[in-house]
């Protein structure tokens, strides 16, 4: 669960064109327009906007293969989604993590609290998650599936950090 491609959360950019003409780059500029309006809203929230801007921004980084100057695989939307469902089931007294792609196209989720404190999650796009902490002296891993409710075991990892 190597992260090859980490967010920087300080753009607002969210998503991009492929094109270079008039018309894509005025298609680029009202889809920004309209994310930016929508995370303006007063009814999404913030921590609904700081979820939905990371991993837009993250899906938009690595959309296409090679995005890692390798031979990455793109971010699918599938993965977007079931990345982003997760985030949003995430019950709020848990923090955010931070978000990388692998180069399988995964989505890493990562909790660190010190070098031999840190849990992390990668979820692809049938929901599969992978999943490995370091709590002190105890280690945990494992896979499950995220269909609507995140398991009580995961919570309970993500808590410790």
């Amino acid at each position: 669960m190597t992260a090859a491609a980490t967010m920087n959360y300080s753009t607002a950019y969210l998503f991009s064109t492929q094109g270079i003409s008039a018309e894509a780059l005025s298609i680029d500029e009202s889809k920004k327009s309209i994310s930016n309006r929508l995370l303006d809203t007063f009814t999404m929230g913030e921590r609904s906007r700081i979820i939905l801007t990371r991993v837009v921004e993250l899906t938009s980084i690595a959309s296409v293969r090679g995005w890692d100057g390798y031979d990455g695989l793109p971010v699918t939307y599938g993965t977007h989604y079931y990345a982003r469902r997760f985030m949003f089931r995430l019950p709020e007294h848990l923090p955010l993590p931070e978000l990388s792609a692998d180069p399988d196209g995964a989505i890493s989720m990562e909790w660190y609290r010190m070098p031999d404190w840190i849990f992390s999650i990668s979820i692809d796009d049938t929901g599969k998650l992978d999943y490995s902490g370091i709590f002190a002296d105890k280690k945990v891993s494992g896979s499950s599936f995220f269909v609507e409710e995140i398991d009580s075991d995961i919570i309970d990892y993500i808590g410790r950090i």
